[in-house]
């Protein structure tokens, strides 16, 4: 059982990108947004290349949105748990 707290109506999302400027600038966006709560910060310590945030599923899809009209060099998905597949 997973000991992963979640706010109600939210959910944890993965954005990374290969451009760490870009993910830097998003990282300080997610900081000043109350309705999104940045949970972890994936690779090296002052240059990670991925996050995960947590927030709406409304929020993500604005997200996304406004990422691909502004042509941003950011992916963002829904984070799923990790598992090893039966291999019997």
């Amino acid at each position: 059982m997973s000991s992963i707290k979640q706010e109600p109506g939210k959910r944890r999302y993965i954005v990374r990108s290969d451009d760490p400027q870009q993910l830097a600038g998003f990282i300080e966006d997610v900081k000043r947004d109350s309705n999104m709560e940045l949970i972890d910060k994936i690779g090296p310590a002052n240059q990670p290349h991925t996050v995960v945030v947590e927030m709406s599923d409304s929020q993500a899809d604005e997200l996304r949105q406004r990422l691909q009209a502004a042509k941003k060099p950011l992916t963002i998905e829904p984070d799923r748990p990790l598992s090893l597949f039966d291999v019997s």
